[in-house]
């Protein structure tokens, strides 16, 4: 492999910008919503937890760091940054985004270049970064999210779990109180039977303190040999790009009556039945809730929720099954709606 590695200025200067084969390396999408995600969200910040729309974070050991969505002093023209804010000192974190399969082929048997912003935004601990690409060599996206086995002392680099390989890394990067740019290029992704690339950043240090802070955006996976310009595509097509493996149901503004899906019916006292349609996915979605209890069936009688589940699904829905103790009326029009809370949310995903 052959890897150029360095600031923004050593680039070559190249006429048109590579698409971006990563979506929303400017972490401006968050349908799991801004955060801060601890130990106590909804959505967690345990490690292999997908957070911000794309990324996944992995940590070695439990509540490493609060994450979220930061528009606090960001570069120019970005419009935020995954924030990492350390709650358990001395503990290595980072975040990986696999690129699907078909995305993946512009890259494989060739070459790619990654770059990305980082700045330390509070405290001076966290002095050494690195960055890599990986290529997963099993059935495609089919993969392991957690591509870490042993995070390694501070130094060596991760083992990776089985069937991934790293193609090449930047070796460590020292982040200061501005923000850099770092730059991967040329790396020859020549791993036997590769079907997904990933790019996987992380904090090499093992001696953190708590309440420091790491930003970091902008981030571009290109095939080719040199790190192109980052373009920024308008937010409703990042967005688009998103809801091909996530898509939420119930989001801001939602009241405490909000209505989900299409109606439906009460095909029994304790069973009632809907449509719901979504942006066309990855692959079959599955279903997450904010809780059950947020929910409540509404044919006349308005009856909360003991289960909701999704089958007959298909890449564009699928059908929600919602459960009652009692209380339905056989065949009548039904509704699903929120239970007088505006926290309820569905999300459907098809993440790899």
């Amino acid at each position: 492999m052959s890897n150029l590695i360095g600031s923004a200025a050593s680039a070559s200067t190249v006429a048109a910008a590579n698409p971006n084969l990563l979506h929303n390396g400017d972490m401006s999408i968050f349908q799991r919503g801004a955060g801060p995600f601890t130990s106590a969200t909804r959505f967690t910040n345990a490690d292999d937890s997908y957070l911000l729309d794309g990324w996944i974070f992995l940590a070695n050991g439990a509540d490493t760091c609060d994450v979220s969505q930061s528009t606090v002093s960001l570069p120019t023209g970005s419009r935020g940054a995954m924030r990492f804010d350390v709650e358990t000192g001395n503990v290595k974190f980072g975040m990986v985004q696999v690129v699907e399969a078909a995305d993946s082929l512009a890259m494989i048997g060739g070459v790619a270049s990654l770059q990305f912003k980082y700045k330390l935004a509070n405290g001076v601990s966290i002095d050494r970064i690195r960055a890599a690409i990986l290529a997963w060599s099993s059935t495609a996206d089919v993969v392991t999210s957690d591509v870490v086995s042993n995070w390694q002392a501070q130094g060596t680099l991760p083992t990776l779990a089985a069937n991934w390989t790293l193609e090449g890394e930047t070796g460590v990067l020292v982040p200061t109180s501005s923000w850099q740019t770092a730059m991967l290029q040329n790396v020859a992704i020549d791993t036997a039977s590769a079907a997904n690339v990933a790019v996987f950043l992380w904090a090499d240090d093992t001696a953190l303190t708590v309440g420091d802070f790491l930003d970091i955006t902008d981030v571009k996976l290109e095939a080719g040999p040199y790190c192109t310009p980052y373009v920024r595509t308008p937010r409703a097509e990042e967005q688009s790009r998103c809801l091909t493996y996530l898509e939420v149901f119930g989001a801001d503004p939602l009241t405490t009556t909000t209505h989900f899906g299409s109606s439906g019916r009460s095909s029994s006292t304790t069973i009632a039945l809907y449509n719901i349609n979504c942006s066309p996915k990855l692959k079959q979605p599955t279903l997450m809730l904010s809780a059950v209890a947020d929910f409540q069936v509404d044919d006349g009688a308005n009856v909360e929720c003991s289960g909701l589940t999704l089958d007959q699904t298909h890449l564009s829905g699928g059908r929600l099954v919602a459960t009652v103790a009692a209380g339905l009326t056989t065949g009548a029009v039904a509704f699903l709606r929120a239970d007088t809370t505006a926290a309820a949310r569905i999300w459907l995903t098809a993440e790899l």
